[in-house]
């Protein structure tokens, strides 16, 4: 039986101080759900998901779960201070 041996890509050494620095980063990005999207955004819920589904600029989620969609925080607050709002709502086209 042969070994596979893996492909190592990079390695560094880090002080006590820089190790136990970045253990305490968190290794997931903060994430929020539609509820706190609508509020950070100032919409509905119901807005969120259509901005989801209609402005390409919105962002993807970063996982969908049984509860609903999550997306990144910093992801949501980049696109809230680039969306350019117009009040109102949109024309019909007849």
């Amino acid at each position: 039986m042969s070994k596979v041996e893996p492909n190592i890509v990079g390695a560094e050494t880090l002080n006590r101080k820089e190790y136990d620095r970045r253990a305490e980063e968190p290794s997931v990005p903060e994430l929020i759900s539609a509820p706190e999207i609508a509020e950070l955004l100032g919409v509905t819920r119901q807005r969120v998901h259509q901005l989801a589904a209609d402005n390409p600029l919105f962002p993807e989620p970063f996982i969908r779960l049984g509860s609903g969609p999550l997306w990144i925080a910093d992801a949501i607050r980049r696109f809230d201070r680039e969306w350019s709002r117009k009040p109102g709502r949109p024309r019909r086209v007849a």
